[in-house]
């Protein structure tokens, strides 16, 4: 899904320094300029038969991106917009602010690991996009740079995140290259300061907070995906184990569909397969999964000297279990069975006769995260606003309260496999990100040091408001509002309205400089936190899910109707805003209620998602949106479906859409249908764009562009919602 500058993977913590509130009330601009016309788009009519139900496709050309005429067209597109965002005042200020936060912040940490009293982490300056690894002796030691990856990779972005072994001394980087979503796997040997000669590409070394290195720490886990036409693609995923220091075509599969093909139901192409082991090594813990169905198995560390691993199942999606935690032969589960969801576990021992039973039943508040250390698992519950605590001894088996009451999330991070510390960072809408050490033994959570303090101006002039809004059909829907202490409540502000919705993801606080760029310009912002997403549970992800989808944009849509009858906002000020999944949430918000929004941005949204299922990372979505494969689900589809949605001499709003052209996840060309759709059916005169990065992914562009598309962005929402600052100039 996006980063983008605005919170989707929400980790760019900026700064600001700042100018003095505007304590003018945005009016609507007085005259009308002339836009040139866009790109002309070729229409032709392609239909398909869902089971009866036909549907015209009039831009199936441009799913094949990779044709001169159809990359054409988004260069021509992205011309066009380029053209206006340069028109519009007000936009250099904006850039120009966007490049101060950056220098106030200046730089950023995360990945930390701990050897014994030794800190080992990456540090990003934020303006460049420049990479570090640094080490460095206890908390308050002196920093110590030991690669430079301008130096070292140059022509890559760097490693994302790494894994170390404190065996070995070994490092495995996960470096972005190309796509930015498939890596590239380096390894490097701490003791001597050199890199191994080998690197595997298109891989991914699997996810955080997992142990990824063997018993010797000279080999590692990773899993591995298809290439079609020279790049990744998110299927026939196979989990490997390689030896440091040997060619990967030495590497041996550990999973793969072709080499155990019945070892579940409907296996196909699209799960993803990633094994890692438990701390103690005595297990391979397996996780194959494909959107929300998954399945976990186990098997005895020993069978890696076999040819063929013995996987013991130990949940199917049935039994609504995460992903095992398995401590001294003990598997520990979160359990979505209930609707807080609770803590169960299973003794794995031999492999044999495997039974469940309740830890930590299920409590007022949902428990969303299970976490661990050495000894101690971390529970961690959330009313979607603040988190709590409470630690279970998998030694002793007591759970206990952890007494951290600080207002806001606590994100937890593994800084140790042999250690008894946690990373906790905490965050809020308006609370600079903060990492603390939370020490298991002692029940002590400490300020760390390692990243600086960053005083932010005009933090203390902003106002949260959490409230709940009635749906459609009578369910209250959190609704998050931030916005400055002088602003209006008269209708007369612009309120940036977001959503998402999907994947049972939790859209919680999460600090962004972003809102004082806003909201000292009298936007408001607000997160509607739709059914799809995580905040209220399992069965707020289920009431938007496939059959209920429909109660994600009707949320959305019951939030944006609860901001203009309060007088937060009026229709004529009110910008939706969305990306990737969240590209559902918005594009059928305004194909439902078009008169409802003044602007849309759909940021590298699923708009198509009837056709999602034949792109790279379609398939593997099924689960989530559902499948053209079956009657039901195809209708499912096409209710979701924003490009299906559109009709001709209908008065749509503004709209500006993105697209990477290197995006493994949503294609480029989901917004560009959507973008083609607009402009040859929208009868408001409103401009309708596309900016395509076509250096980036789904995450954007880096480094200096990012704070370009950012400025781009915000220049056209607050010009189009009739900010007076903005305008477009002749």
């Amino acid at each position: 899904m996006k980063k983008y500058r605005l919170h989707f993977f929400q980790s760019i913590l900026c700064s600001a320094t700042f100018i003095a509130f505007f304590t003018c009330a945005a009016q609507p601009q007085t005259f009308t300029p002339v836009l040139p016309k866009p790109p002309a788009t070729p229409r032709i009519p392609v239909t398909d038969d869902y089971f009866g139900l036909k549907v015209t496709d009039h831009y199936r050309w441009m799913e094949n991106v990779q044709d001169s005429s159809a990359m054409k067209w988004f260069e021509e597109q992205d011309a066009y917009a380029e053209n206006i965002f340069h028109r519009i005042s007000g936009r250099d200020q904006l850039l120009a602010e966007y490049d101060a936060l950056d220098s106030t912040q200046k730089d950023e940490v995360w990945n930390l690991r701990k050897d014994d009293d030794t800190y080992i982490y990456l540090r990003r300056n934020i303006k460049d996009d420049t990479r570090y690894l640094v080490r460095k002796k206890g908390e308050n030691g002196k920093e110590e740079i030991l690669i430079d990856f301008r130096k070292t990779l140059p022509g890559t972005k760097g490693p994302g995140i790494f894994e170390y072994s404190p065996v070995s001394k070994y490092i495995m980087f996960y470096v972005f290259e190309g796509d930015h979503e498939a890596i590239t796997l380096y390894f490097y040997d701490l003791i001597n300061r050199q890199f191994f000669p080998e690197q595997i590409r298109y891989s991914f070394g699997g996810y955080p907070n997992k142990t990824k290195f063997s018993r010797d720490g000279k080999a590692v886990f990773y899993f591995t995906v298809a290439l079609v036409n020279n790049k990744s693609n998110w299927i026939d995923s196979k989990a490997m184990y390689h030896q440091i220091g040997n060619s990967p075509k030495m590497d041996k599969v550990l999973m793969s569909r072709e080499k155990y093909p019945t070892l579940f139901p409907a296996i196909d192409s699209s799960y993803w397969h990633e094994v890692s082991v438990d701390p103690s090594f005595n297990y391979l813990i397996l996780h194959s999964s494909k959107s929300n169905v998954a399945y976990s198995f186990v098997a005895p560390y020993s069978d890696l000297e076999k040819d063929r691993i013995t996987w013991v199942m130990l949940s199917g999606p049935a039994d609504k279990l995460g992903q095992p935690v398995i401590r001294n032969g003990i598997a520990y589960f979160l359990s979505k069975s209930v609707p807080n969801q609770q803590l169960v576990k299973c003794n794995v021992g031999e492999l044999k006769n495997l039974t469940f039973e309740t830890v930590v039943p299920e409590s007022d508040y949902k428990f969303d995260n299970l976490s661990a250390t050495k000894d101690f698992l971390l529970l961690r519950y959330t009313n979607g606003i603040t988190t709590w605590f409470k630690q279970y001894n998998v030694l002793t088996g007591k759970l206990e309260a952890v007494p951290i009451s600080e207002p806001g999330i606590f994100y937890p991070e593994r800084i140790s496999e042999t250690g008894n510390e946690i990373r906790l960072t905490l965050s809020s809408w308006i609370h600079p990100n903060t990492p603390y050490l939370y020490y298991g033994v002692q029940k002590k959570l400490l300020r760390s040091s390692i990243k600086n303090k960053v005083d932010y101006k005009g933090l203390e002039d902003l106002i949260v408001k959490e409230v709940e809004v009635p749906g459609h059909d009578g369910v209250m829907i959190p609704l998050s509002i931030i916005y400055h202490k002088n602003t209006k409540m008269d209708g007369s502000a612009i309120c940036m309205l977001e959503g998402y919705g999907a994947y049972g993801a939790v859209w919680g606080p999460w600090f962004s400089t972003d809102p004082l760029i806003f909201c000292k310009r009298g936007v408001i912002y607000a997160v509607a936190h739709v059914r799809g997403g995580g905040e209220k549970g399992e069965a707020w992800r289920l009431g938007g899910l496939k059959k209920t989808k429909p109660n994600t944009w009707k949320d959305f849509i019951s939030c944006a109707d609860w901001l203009i009858k309060n007088k937060y906002t009026s229709s004529s000020k009110l910008v939706c805003t969305g990306g990737s999944a969240g590209g559902i949430t918005v594009g059928r918000a305004i194909t439902e209620k078009p008169e409802l929004f003044a602007v849309a941005m759909n940021r590298v949204g699923v708009t198509n998602s009837l056709r999602y299922e034949f792109s790279a990372g379609g398939a593997v979505n099924s689960g989530e949106f559902g499948t053209i494969k079956d009657s039901l689900e195809s209708r499912y589809l096409y209710e979701m479906d924003a490009v299906y949605h559109v009709k001709d001499h209908v008065n749509y709003p503004a709209v500006l859409s993105s697209a990477g052209m290197t995006d493994g996840r949503v294609p480029a060309w989901q917004s560009g249908k959507f973008t083609a759709a607009l402009q040859y059916a929208t009868s408001s005169k409103k401009p309708v764009l596309m900016q395509v990065y076509f250096q980036g992914g789904h995450f954007g562009e880096l480094g200096e562009s990012k704070n370009v598309n950012a400025a781009n962005e915000m220049a056209f929402a607050l010009w189009q919602a009739g900010h007076p600052d903005f305008r477009l100039k002749d």
